[in-house]
């Protein structure tokens, strides 16, 4: 991959009668481009591992809200069950901001 790059400098230099300063110039700022792309990349893995942590977090609401609702049933109370509901809205909103 070095060798194609300097083969490509190179030649831009030949067909374009560049000088060695200029090349150095393009050489870096090729590699700034390299970089911001590998940060670009690094942001999207991020994101993404983000709203995957998010929505495990509200399976794992959601599982809570559905043993509640039972409980509920059984027990006709519904305290805990309202905290639960509000928590999984809560995450449910942070989930849809995240992947917008």
């Amino acid at each position: 991959d070095y060798e194609l790059s300097n083969r490509h400098f190179l030649s831009l230099k030949r067909d374009y009668e560049l000088s060695i300063e200029d090349i150095k110039v393009l050489k870096v700022e090729k590699q700034k481009a390299d970089t911001a792309a590998l940060q670009s990349n690094r942001k999207e893995a991020q994101m993404l591992s983000e709203i995957a942590q998010l929505k495990a977090e509200l399976a794992t609401l959601d599982a809570k809200v559905a043993k509640q609702a039972h409980e509920m049933i059984m027990l006709s109370s519904n305290d805990r069950g309202d905290e639960y509901k509000a928590e999984c809205e809560r995450v449910r909103k942070s989930l849809s901001l995240v992947e917008a």
